[in-house]
């Protein structure tokens, strides 16, 4: 069995490129990557199967977390982004992201707009929160050295 990555490693970051922070108090975190296609089926398919082709693809990355209301790239942050005239910004995802990384901790990154952010508060627990961040151009694989 390879090397196994702890849930907790899995980080989220967002802000300007090359100086995003990591989402604060984050409890979970997906990301999500899609392929569509574009049937290319044919009447005359002598074997009867669907044939497909690929079509556009996309990304998003949503996170959970505990809402504290100091918090620095946490829920208040996030909804401003949502609240401003300039809701794009720089996402990265993966080992790390937002710190210092470690040789082989893979990375992806993209621009991404903010499209929901809820807050939680139920009786007897702790506030919580949740966003979707959606991919607004390619998203990048790199492996650090």
């Amino acid at each position: 069995m390879g090397n196994l990555i702890a849930g907790k490693d899995l980080l989220v970051a967002f802000g300007t490129s090359g100086s995003e922070g990591k989402i604060f108090c984050s409890t979970s975190c997906t990301l999500n990557i899609n392929q569509e296609t574009i049937s290319a089926t044919c009447k005359d398919n002598s074997a009867n199967w669907e044939q497909n082709i690929a079509g556009i693809r996309s990304w998003e990355v949503t996170v959970d977390g505990l809402y504290q209301l100091d918090d620095k790239e946490g829920f208040v942050d996030i909804s401003d982004l949502i609240l401003s005239n300039d809701n794009e910004t720089s996402l990265v995802f993966g080992q790390n992201a937002g710190g210092s990384a470690v040789s082989d901790d893979v990375i992806w990154s993209g621009d991404a707009i903010c499209t929901s952010a809820s807050l939680t508060g139920a009786d007897g627990e702790i506030a919580t929160w949740s966003c979707t961040f959606k991919g607004t151009g390619a998203l990048a694989k790199t492996v650090e050295s």
